[in-house]
């Protein structure tokens, strides 16, 4: 991805720009650069002869560009629900802790039965992510990182961060778990809630989920590992990244994945998949586990390929 394209695709997640003049900004780049292409090539091919070129047949061609990009930017970058508060809000914040650059870590922060907890980039710096979960009722952040703050109630806690590396022990009894992660990945590991994350420029690795998860990427590859007690619906939108799967063979769970561009790989084991599809768009549905009651699990790739392994255990 070029620098320009990537700075359109940053206003628009940073909220700068709307989705729709986003799209209007990645058209305009697209019909400038296909312009000059065309010009380079009349002049390459003779200086003395001049092509004339058909400006109807190019915009018709260009006209769909627009829609395309909008509905994938939108796709990607939609927020999780109209109805979240930012724990960050005066009206809301009980407590607020800053942490000066230099420290490493943060006083353990009592957290609520069922609690949700945001984790966010801050800044233009970037930065990565690793969280983890445990059998304990307080949130323990440490780690390389600077700009750190913390803020909310024990029932809605805020996590930024301005760069730097993040780390995080996480209450199994927090109920949902919110990331937002620009210019860096994020390790998720042994997590209990249900994961919303939104990534762009980094990997998202998810190992021994029992929660359900709502990821979308841009620029990124996405790894999940299902554990044994995974169930519900869940579902991942990427641009421009792989996704790879990995699911108990016991887990009732029905997989319908989709790609643009890229191909669909499930491993046999796991059960016949539907496969479907044609030219560079490619479908498969796979049904796994006895249970008839099926969770779903929605996989959207553009530009990547999707591989569903099975995850057996000795």
């Amino acid at each position: 991805m070029d620098e320009e394209r990537r700075k359109i695709l940053e206003m628009i997640a940073d909220g700068k720009v709307t989705a729709d003049e986003g799209a209007r900004l990645l058209s305009a780049l697209e019909t400038g650069r296909s312009r000059e292409r065309k010009e380079a090539k009349r002049f390459t091919k003779s200086r003395r002869r001049r092509k004339i070129v058909d400006m109807e047949a190019l915009g018709t061609a260009l006209s769909d560009i627009g829609p395309t990009v909008r509905e994938a930017i939108e796709n990607a970058f939609s927020g999780f629900r109209s109805t979240d508060i930012d724990p960050f809000d005066d009206t809301d914040l009980d407590f607020e802790i800053m942490v000066d650059e230099g420290l490493d870590s943060a006083d353990p922060i009592e957290v609520a039965e069922g609690a949700v907890i945001d984790f966010r980039t801050a800044g233009r710096k970037g930065g990565n992510l690793e969280l983890e979960g445990y059998d304990g009722d307080k949130l323990e952040v440490s780690g390389n990182h600077s700009g750190l703050r913390i803020g909310g109630s024990s029932e809605h806690l805020g996590v930024s961060w301005t760069g730097g590396n993040l780390k995080a022990m996480v209450p199994d009894h927090a109920e949902t778990i919110r990331i937002r992660v620009s210019g860096g990945g994020a390790v998720l590991r042994r997590i209990r809630s249900d994961v919303f994350s939104k990534n762009m420029g980094g990997n998202l690795d998810i190992e021994d989920l029992e929660g359900t998860f709502q990821s979308k990427l841009m620029g990124g590859n996405l790894s999940v590992v299902l554990a044994e007690g995974s169930i519900g619906e869940s579902e991942a939108k990427i641009m421009g990244g792989r996704v790879t799967l990995s699911v108990p063979e016991s887990l009732p769970v029905e997989i319908d994945a989709a790609t643009l561009g890229g191909k669909i790989v499930i491993d046999e084991s796991l059960g016949k998949a539907d496969t479907k599809g044609s030219g560079s768009m490619a479908r498969a549905t796979v049904l796994t586990g006895d249970d008839e009651a099926r969770a779903k699990i929605q996989l959207k790739v553009v530009g990547g390929n999707v591989e569903v392994v099975s995850d057996a255990k000795d």
